[in-house]
């Protein structure tokens, strides 16, 4: 795909505020819907385990809605393409290989898709918060997954990003401006930013902020870990934590090239929640929460 937008985060915060909230949204007529047509090739890429005997693979394949029309769709792939169904409906291929030889297995599909805009005019004064029956049927929608983290951390978020707003369609907009101006493609800066390896929220959060959303951030204090590197970074890390109270967040600047690889993982192993990070103006910033064991 040529572009991937980091979604994940704008549906955490949705879905935070929807689970305290909800919406119920009235839409009218809108203008006629501008259309546009892409021509997009993906290819995916599968390492072959070693003395592999059958190798299976799903892979993802364009959907057709009422908003989107695909063409000239073709797939390459070393053996026969079967499709079917993943259990949300959404159409998927297939193709299984005995005894695969090398150590990699290409898969490239070809399309054509054009897409239709969605128009509304949205009334907030013709809006509700949903009933405990609409969630209730919602709950698949509305459940945490790998990729849609619901946690204290996200409604926290959500709850600052909304601030006093109480009407549906008004959280809904902050929500999504927030995103906005927050969320970016990370193919734009290969070089800074990395693909989330799994598409999840923690992964996506945080990639684009300017000097003002960095400082907006609560936080108890502030370090400048300078060029520390490896294991001097981290214990500095860890020698400030310790002086805080649980809850407690620090902002840290570190300027170690392998800094937003060595401080998410740090952050993993020990418990310590990276509330965001690398971001601010030279994208060296990073803000820890201390757990609440610590």
């Amino acid at each position: 795909m040529h572009r991937q937008v980091h979604w994940p985060l704008y549906l955490n915060l949705m879905v935070g505020v929807m689970l305290l909230v909800g919406a119920g949204l009235a839409i009218t007529e809108a203008a006629e819907p501008k259309q546009a047509t892409f021509d997009i090739t993906n290819t995916f890429t599968v390492k072959v385990p070693q003395q592999a005997q059958t190798l299976r693979i799903w892979f993802a394949v364009p959907q057709a809605d009422a908003e989107s029309t695909i063409a000239n769709f073709k797939v390459e792939a070393p053996s026969e393409v079967r499709y079917s169904a993943d259990s949300q409906g959404n159409r998927v291929g297939y193709i299984e290989i005995q005894n695969p030889k090398g150590e990699q297995i290409t898969i490239r599909e070809a399309f054509a898709i054009t897409r239709r805009e969605i128009l509304g005019n949205v009334d907030p004064a013709q809006t509700r918060p949903l009933t405990a029956d609409e969630k209730a049927s919602m709950a698949d929608e509305l459940k945490p997954s790998t990729y849609v983290l619901v946690n204290d951390e996200m409604k926290a978020l959500a709850a600052q990003i909304v601030g006093d707003e109480d009407n549906p369609i008004g959280i809904a907009r902050k929500l999504y401006d927030w995103t906005l101006d927050n969320i970016d493609y990370w193919v734009k800066e290969p070089e800074r930013l990395k693909a989330s390896s799994v598409g999840s929220t923690g992964q996506t959060k945080g990639k684009r902020m300017t000097d003002e959303s960095a400082s907006a951030l609560p936080r108890t204090c502030f370090q400048d870990m300078g060029e520390l590197s490896c294991g001097d970074l981290v214990m500095a890390i860890l020698k400030t934590l310790r002086s805080l109270q649980p809850g407690d967040v620090v902002e840290l600047r570190a300027l170690d090239p392998a800094a937003p690889i060595d401080i998410p993982a740090w952050c993993r192993l020990t418990g310590h929640t990276l509330v965001s990070g690398p971001c601010g103006p030279d994208t060296a910033h990073y803000f820890i929460r201390k757990k609440e064991n610590g």
